[in-house]
């Protein structure tokens, strides 16, 4: 069981955060990053920072190992009653249909054409447990060859 320590926090700055790390794999700017949320009004979230900040960067660095050169990845969010709708889109390879619920289950790894594919098949399924843990759900869409957005929510703090 995960035990969380929860506060209320801008989900903006975890975003901005984790993802601070993640732009020297960016340097060379053969793939977009988009953060659409800073131009939204957000209300904050109740949530243990640093394990949200681990699902950001854990599925931002999936977009990018799976996303080639010239793609996009695009991270936006909106409120949705008491809770926030978070999206992760890229223009990646995408995941077989057969994968698509599969992926948040410990060990499975995706072997898609030749994309060699490293880790220990983990991080979905940790993912999904933290995100279980705050509440919410996550899910994937996706088209094979088109891209992947993974969908999750996360509370808002209450007033």
């Amino acid at each position: 069981k995960i035990v969380m320590r929860k506060e209320d926090v801008s989900l903006v700055n975890i975003i901005d955060a984790s993802l601070k790390p993640l732009w020297i794999q960016l340097d060379d700017g053969q793939i977009t990053l988009e953060n659409k949320t800073h131009s939204k009004a957000l209300p904050m979230v109740r949530v243990d920072i640093s394990r949200i900040a681990w699902v950001f960067s854990n599925i931002v660095s999936n977009a990018i190992r799976y996303t080639p050169e010239g793609g996009c990845i695009v991270i936006d969010a909106d409120v949705k009653d008491a809770w926030i709708l978070v999206s992760v889109k890229d223009t990646g390879i995408g995941i077989p249909k057969e994968y698509q619920t599969k992926i948040f289950d410990k060990f499975v790894q995706i072997k898609n054409n030749d994309q060699y594919t490293s880790g220990a098949g983990l991080g979905l399924a940790i993912v999904r447990d933290i995100i279980k843990a705050h509440g919410g759900k996550i899910w994937v869409e996706s088209q094979l060859g088109e891209g992947s957005t993974f969908w999750f929510t996360i509370p808002v703090a209450e007033n």
